[in-house]
């Protein structure tokens, strides 16, 4: 709007401006240009000061609006990175517990493992000794008893 107003100025100004024509014989004449090209001439620069003045606003309005764009696209990737960061720190989390599992039942079935080779081990002693009383308290063969049996009976 004031480069309107200062083209009007000038414009104004250019009424009085003397066009010279172009020399034909070596000599200037000054002549005063016609009033109808003036006010063409003037019409063209305030067209043109409306065009530039047109293109600067539109121009401002549009930076104006990639501006805020631009901001809100920001604001969205730092939304964007906090969730990342929040879903990283939830899926470690995630993984910390299931490790946490998999090691409680790890260690749950190591012992019952060992306790279930305790259990053998006792059982491979009980064994042991029951053969060991068995073979001391008892016959060892069918014959003794037949031996021993025929010797009791009258």
């Amino acid at each position: 709007m004031i480069w309107g107003l200062c083209l009007l100025c000038v414009a104004g100004g250019i009424r009085t401006v003397y066009a010279s024509p172009v020399r034909t014989n070596g000599k200037t004449e000054d002549k005063a240009a016609p009033q109808e090209e003036v006010n063409v001439l003037m019409f063209g620069v305030i067209q043109f000061s409306e065009s530039l003045s047109y293109a600067y606003e539109t121009t401002e309005a549009k930076l104006a609006k990639i501006t805020q764009t631009l901001r809100s696209h920001e604001g969205i990737l730092q939304q964007l990175g906090k969730q990342t960061e929040q879903a990283a720190e939830v899926e470690k989390q995630i993984k910390e517990d299931q490790m946490a599992k998999q090691q409680a039942h790890t260690k749950m079935t190591k012992d019952w493992l060992a306790s279930m080779e305790q259990e053998e081990v006792e059982l491979g002693t009980k064994v042991r000794r029951l053969e060991m009383y068995l073979n001391n308290f008892f016959p060892t063969s069918i014959k003794e008893l037949q031996v021993t049996g025929s010797r009791n009976i009258p």
